[in-house]
């Protein structure tokens, strides 16, 4: 029959269609950032909420070891370091464990 209607081609998925698909994906670059500024916070992002907690402690205990180790003359000046080092590993902590999460999606 020469006067078929066109068929329909199907609707290829979009990017939107795709991330709400893929609910369980989590922003490494969030995570980062989330668990830099509050150490923990980017652990419980990535639904470890345990981990997050331990992290948490693990920095403070750490913080206040090395303020009390610290002499009084040196501590003004080296608490910025030690919080930058401790907060910059606790975010990259959390910013690998999404990187792997979302490895494990694909």
């Amino acid at each position: 029959m020469p006067n078929e209607p066109p068929q329909d081609e199907p609707e290829q998925p979009d990017e939107a269609d795709e991330s709400l698909a893929n609910a369980d994906f989590k922003e490494p670059s969030w995570a980062f950032a989330l668990n830099f500024f509050w150490p923990g916070a980017g652990l419980v992002y990535l639904r470890r909420p345990w981990l997050g907690l331990a992290n948490f402690a693990a920095v403070v205990t750490i913080a206040a070891a090395a303020w009390f180790a610290l002499p009084e003359a040196r501590r003004e000046s080296a608490a910025p370091w030690i919080g930058l080092i401790l907060c910059g590993s606790s975010g990259f902590l959390a910013y690998r464990m999404a990187n792997d999460a979302n490895e494990r999606l694909k």
